[in-house]
């Protein structure tokens, strides 16, 4: 799936021409909620498709979280989940709506071509670029300082977790799309994250 939206994300870009509904910016295309509908349509046209769309959701009153997805398999929703746990930050929360959508699609996808469309850039760009360089330095940061403490990656454990998930199946990637743009599977992944959230902080209040 991977490389087909390779050759289609240029092609989409290209002919919108001066509508400037594709942009590339830090790496990232950024997409009309239109255009990843065609690009879903066309990609299942072509070989059996399976798509997730994952959301997180942070609460900074009460430190708790919420994670969800959807996976769609030739246009018919296959599975949906979501939890909610204590947590430090929204990236986190995003970053375990995909680690759970990956370990899913991992057992059940058959390793056949998988997309997850996640609206966080933090993981989209931990995953494309940051997680090779950070599993080569142990998963500590780089500082220009050499003997400056090198600390620990935020939410190591994850990402670690994340990375060996996609090394193992190369047939899954991470994509980026817009959120809050009326992308109906993004929509419903971030009401579930949210539900799952409040669900847990009033729980834990109770």
């Amino acid at each position: 799936m991977s490389h087909l939206l390779g050759r289609l994300l240029p092609t989409a870009k290209n002919r919108l021409g001066s509508r400037r509904k594709a942009r590339h910016v830090d790496g990232i295309y950024r997409l009309d909620p239109a255009v990843i509908q065609r690009l879903i349509a066309q990609t299942s046209a072509v070989e059996s498709a399976t798509h997730a769309f994952t959301d997180g959701s942070y609460d900074a009153r009460a430190s708790v979280g919420g994670w969800a997805y959807v996976v769609l398999r030739d246009g018919q929703d296959v599975r949906v989940d979501g939890g909610a746990s204590p947590g430090r930050s929204n990236n986190f929360f995003e970053l375990l709506g995909v680690l759970n959508a990956a370990s899913w699609l991992a057992a059940n996808g058959a390793k056949t071509s998988s997309v997850i469309f996640t609206d966080s850039r933090y993981v989209v760009q931990g995953c494309g670029k940051w997680r090779h360089i950070w599993r080569n330095n142990g998963w500590r940061r780089i500082v220009a300082n050499s003997k400056a403490r090198k600390r620990s990656i935020p939410d190591n454990a994850t990402w670690q977790a994340l990375d060996a998930l996609l090394v193992a199946n190369p047939n899954i990637s991470v994509e980026w799309c817009k959120g809050h743009s009326g992308i109906p599977h993004n929509e419903h992944a971030d009401l579930m994250a949210l539900a799952a959230s409040r669900r847990f902080a009033e729980a834990s209040r109770s």
